[in-house]
Order: C-alpha cells, then sequence, then structure tokens
C-alpha cells in the first residue's frame, strides 16, 4: 500500500505542474520508453548460465534477454520538478535482488523544488541516478555496451536528499548527499546511521568535463560501524568532433574492523577511447581493478581479486531510434577466478550483442 501511494503522489505532482505550466503552450513533461534486448555468449560457458558474481548488466549466458526496460515520466517547472520511472529486465531482478516488492522495478521516483530567486539552488529528495561514476545503467547514455568493472561495483542508484546549484556560466556543479546508503532505497534498522556523498563538475570548455565524488558510510550494522570511503574522479575529453577520450579512477577505503585503525583497499583505473561518425562508433577499454581483501567484490577461494580486462566494440545507429551493438570483452584475473564446468580458470572470453529502441517525446 505504501508503494501504491508513492506513485500516486508523482502522479498528481506532474499533472498539477503540467496544468500549472499549460498556459505557456509548452509542455514541461517528458515521456521515454526504452528497452535494452541482449544476447550474450560466455566462452567459459558457466553452468549456471550466469556470469561472474561481480557482474549485474547483460548477466545472462547464452540467453536472449531484456537487460533493461523502462518507462519514465519526468517533470521540469520553473522552480520544480519531478522523475518516475518503472523498469524490468535482468538488470533490475539481479542488482535490485535485495530490494523489496515493487522497489524492484523501482528506477527512479524523486522531486525537487528551487529554493533561491537569484542562484540555480535545488533541494531534491528520492531515489535517483548515482552520482559516483560515468556509466549508467541506460547502456545508450555509454561508450561502451558492457559497464566496466569500476561501474559494477559502485552504486548505480541512490536514496536520499540533495543540495545541488550550478553555477551561473553553467561551468560548475556542486551537490551534497545525504543517503540511506551504499545502494540502498529503504532504511535497514540494523543500520540507521545515514551516509554522506558529494560532487563537483568543473566544464572549462565544451570540450572537457573534469568530476570528483566522494561516498562516506557505514556498511555494517550500526554496533560494528566499519566506515568506507571512496573518491571517484574521471574526466571527459571530446578532442575533437569524432574522438573523444574517458579517464577514470576509483580509490575506496574501509575499516578491517569496529573501531580499527587497519583498513581495506581497493582501487581500479579505466581508460576508455571512441571514434563515432554520424551512424557509425568504435571504442575501446582498457580497466584494472584490484580488491585483494574482497572488500567489494566476493572473493573465490580466497585468492586475490587483481581483474585486467580489455574490450572492442562497434555500434550502429537505425533510423533515429534504434541503436545496435556488438561487443567483444576479455578478463584476466591473476588467479583462477572464472567457473566453467572443469574448473576455475583465469582468463574469460565474451561476446555480447544488444539492440536498443528509445523513443522520447
Amino acid at each position: 500500500m505504501k508503494y501504491s501511494s508513492v506513485l500516486f503522489f508523482f502522479i498528481i505532482w506532474l499533472r498539477v505542474g503540467y496544468t500549472q505550466d499549460s498556459s505557456s503552450n509548452k509542455s514541461n513533461v517528458t515521456t521515454r520508453f526504452y528497452i535494452d534486448a541482449y544476447y550474450s555468449y560466455d566462452f567459459n560457458r558457466p553452468l549456471t548460465n550466469e556470469k561472474a558474481s561481480f557482474v549485474y548488466n547483460y548477466k545472462k549466458h547464452n540467453r536472449i534477454n531484456a537487460n533493461l526496460a523502462l518507462a519514465s515520466v519526468s517533470y521540469k517547472g520553473k522552480i520544480t520538478r519531478a522523475n518516475i520511472g518503472l523498469m524490468t529486465g535482468t538488470y533490475a531482478t539481479y542488482n535490485l535482488s535485495s530490494e523489496p516488492g515493487l522497489l524492484k522495478h523501482l528506477f527512479e521516483a524523486n522531486a525537487g523544488v528551487k529554493i533561491s530567486k537569484n542562484r540555480n539552488l535545488w533541494l531534491d529528495a528520492g531515489v535517483m541516478p548515482s552520482h559516483i561514476g560515468f556509466e549508467s545503467a541506460i547502456s545508450k547514455d555509454c561508450w561502451t555496451p558492457t559497464r566496466s568493472i569500476l561501474a559494477e561495483n559502485t552504486p548505480y542508484y541512490e536514496n536520499g536528499i540533495r543540495l545541488s546549484q550550478t553555477s551561473k556560466n553553467e561551468k560548475v556543479y556542486a551537490s551534497m548527499f545525504l543517503l540511506n546508503g551504499w545502494q540502498r532505497t529503504r532504511i535497514l534498522q540494523s543500520n540507521l546511521i545515514p551516509s554522506l556523498g558529494t560532487q563537483i563538475s568543473y566544464k572549462p570548455t565544451s570540450a572537457l568535463s573534469i568530476n570528483w565524488g566522494t561516498f562516506l558510510g557505514n556498511m555494517k550494522p550500526d554496533s560494528i560501524i566499519q566506515w568506507r570511503y571512496l573518491n571517484n574522479f574521471y574526466a571527459v575529453y571530446q578532442m575533437t568532433n569524432k574522438l573523444g577520450i574517458t579517464l577514470g579512477l576509483d580509490h575506496g577505503l574501509e575499516q578491517k574492523q569496529h573501531r580499527s585503525t587497519d583498513i581495506n583497499i581497493w582501487y581500479s583505473p579505466i581508460l576508455i577511447t571512441r571514434f563515432q561518425t554520424k551512424q557509425w562508433a568504435f571504442a575501446a577499454r582498457l580497466e584494472y581493478y584490484q580488491d585483494k581483501s574482497g572488500t567489494v567484490v566476493p572473493l573465490i577461494n580466497d585468492q586475490f581479486f587483481q581483474m585486467k580486462g580489455y574490450s572492442l566494440n562497434i555500434d550502429r545507429k537505425i533510423g533515429k531510434n534504434n541503436l545496435w551493438r556488438l561487443e567483444w570483452r576479455y578478463l584476466n584475473n591473476t588467479s583462477p577466478y572464472f567457473l566453467t564446468g572443469s574448473g576455475l580458470v583465469s582468463g574469460n572470453h565474451s561476446i555480447t550483442t544488444s539492440f536498443v529502441f528509445e523513443f522520447i517525446k
């Protein structure tokens, strides 16, 4: 009943906002329908037909599935704004497996109000896309079809309050967050301490964007607090109209035990280059992820997680609303990690193809 009330609230919010602005003959309501269907083949042929534990997108092996099917409505007025989106697909199944009921299908549900007449200062609350990283659950908005290990193991969404401001020249964006936790919609009774986050983006030119995001929170019950701190850096530079480069780095720290000064460390650098024309795009990715203690990525047989990754992909726009993508990816760990029918191996080849349809009005 409480989830139905939330949906009802957002429908009324959007309707009221639309009515107030209808006199301008311009609709401030945007609808979006998005479907990302895929087929992925893992050459290790896992017996469960599921890829490794640290993968949440395009999870199924040798099956045709919808990774993400999304329907959303957005409203943006002069002093209010709101978004609501419902989804299904294997991304929702695996990435939101710990969420109850309807929350497993909630992509976002947030509302905001402008709190300053003279500044572009907003206060938003609800479920919203994560402020960490340059990749999202929507493949069409990412340079590569599959997500990096870095993206798969940081939040895709967050629930809380955001205070944000954009400078008058729109070159600087800054925000602060009070959150339920690390990718968590509901509040757990065993963990009531809120998490904190920040984000600063700087765009000195239209071709360059530099971002720094942070997260501070506790992943354990309140009685045995173990603080986690994450720094996320990335820069996107469009060198020419056709050639672009993205550089990223995650660096995380977490206490080994309650009140301990000893910490576990993980980090992940990444480089993606992309060349695009009106109809075609080609991208290459180099990535590395080290989490020796298994703080974020589960360990197999207590072996170190030190994963290198390489991928190449080609994209083809088909008409206005469609996109076809094809990717080869190779991952290699320093010790056997990937499960096969004959045991564990260090390397993993996979091919993923997807077809994306998007309609926005």
